[in-house]
């Protein structure tokens, strides 16, 4: 059986994606037959401009072919973003005409992805399975109002349509998509294969040594400096009315970070630390040295449905975690994640307050139960099966 596997990022690139396309990968070879091979097509690492992860563009070992498209061009705006997928488009058809496919498989934040997946699905009429970890076009019509590219929505609207419409099964990583994509494909069962926890979460201490305790307790985020989080709108406010009482770290990059640079610099801010992104072994660390884990979401109705994989590799601190997020998000913390305040985006005098409670509370916390239900390896250990159904199941009907 020969498999093959879209998506635009893959490891050593740092995104939710790429982390999430390794595990699938790795879950699809532990439940194969012998003659199972898949094959991912991808993109080199350019998740972000000031990280560099130099890579071959092509390798095979145990039966996992990796191809990664070369690009020209990093993520650094909206434009050289639509030359990279284009250019990814074109490379990874040209590519995927090497071979018979027997499934197909798209895991897809940005749509297109999946797009491109149906596509060659239907070329070699192979059986699709469409992993949304986003919904691509609720997010931009909700980002896009009152700017050119609001024009091009309906269009969107009908790929996105077509696309789903064209996968004989589909996995939400949230719930909260259930209700949008139902419109478009009615009274269709979805899977709901969340992201999770890895291993290496779950077997680091994260316990915080003396030599690392400060008086002044230490918040930390980790990932991507963009619209989506609006961190430009709510950190420099907060850092400034609660002055040297709490310290900030902030490690990533994206298209708000020179927004955030300089209303840092021009408040004068010295409580605020401003760190590249970094690998994973790296990242454990500054982790250990959190005294908060804090992630937040811009005030958009789009994201009132999401689950930000970010919540799920906090959790496994065992740390308190700051969110300010609003619908399912909300929700899903509030009932499933002991040790967490939530507040409002945008929300600063509601964040200082959970920052407040937090600091006052000085119990222990315990998400054993959390991290066994949400491990990643058990997750896609089910995911896996259900991918490698499709073909048994779409025969029967082709």
């Amino acid at each position: 059986m020969r498999i093959l596997l879209l998506s635009f990022f893959y490891p050593p690139d740092l995104s939710a994606g790429a982390f999430r396309t390794k595990s699938i990968v790795d879950a699809l070879k532990g439940h194969g037959l012998g003659d199972l091979k898949v094959h991912v097509i991808s993109s080199m690492p350019n998740r972000y401009s000031s990280f560099n992860a130099p890579t071959l563009k092509r390798s095979n070992k145990d039966g996992v072919f990796i191809y990664r498209t070369p690009l020209l061009f990093k993520n650094d705006n909206k434009f050289t973003q639509i030359l990279t997928f284009v250019t990814f488009g074109i490379l990874a058809w040209r590519e995927a005409r090497k071979y018979n496919w027997d499934i197909v498989v798209a895991t897809s934040g940005r749509l297109f992805t999946a797009t491109l997946a149906s596509t060659i699905a239907r070329r070699y009429k192979a059986p699709l399975y469409i992993d949304v970890r986003d919904l691509f076009v609720d997010t931009i019509s909700d980002l896009s109002k009152g700017k050119l590219i609001y024009l091009f929505v309906p269009i969107f609207k009908w790929i996105e349509k077509i696309t789903l419409r064209s996968a004989q099964k589909i996995n939400l990583v949230s719930y909260g998509f259930i209700p949008y994509v139902n419109k478009i494909i009615p009274n269709k069962i979805f899977g709901t294969f969340s992201n999770g926890i890895d291993e290496d979460f779950l077997l680091y201490n994260f316990s915080k040594p003396k030599i690392l305790t400060n008086k002044i307790p230490l918040i930390v985020y980790a990932g991507n400096f963009g619209d989506g989080q609006g961190l430009h709108f709510i950190i420099p406010q907060v850092a400034k009315l609660m002055g040297n009482t709490v310290r900030f770290r902030l490690i990533g990059d994206g298209n708000r970070m020179a927004e955030l640079k300089n209303v840092i610099l021009k408040s004068n801010l010295s409580n605020v630390e401003l760190l590249p992104p970094v690998k994973r072994e790296e990242l454990l660390y500054h982790y250990k040295e959190a005294d908060i884990l804090f992630l937040h979401l811009n005030n958009y109705l789009a994201f009132e449905k999401v689950l930000p994989s970010k919540i799920f590799e906090y959790a496994a601190t065992k740390k308190p975690i700051l969110a300010g997020v609003g619908g399912y998000a909300a929700k899903f913390i509030k009932a499933q994640i002991i040790g967490s305040e939530v507040f409002m985006p945008h929300d600063s005098s509601g964040m200082i307050l959970a920052i407040k409670k937090i600091i006052k509370r000085k119990s222990n916390i315990n998400r054993d139960f959390f991290c066994k239900k949400y491990s990643r390896k058990v997750i896609m250990d089910q995911m896996a099966k259900d991918i490698l159904s499709i073909k048994v199941k779409y025969a029967k009907y082709s």
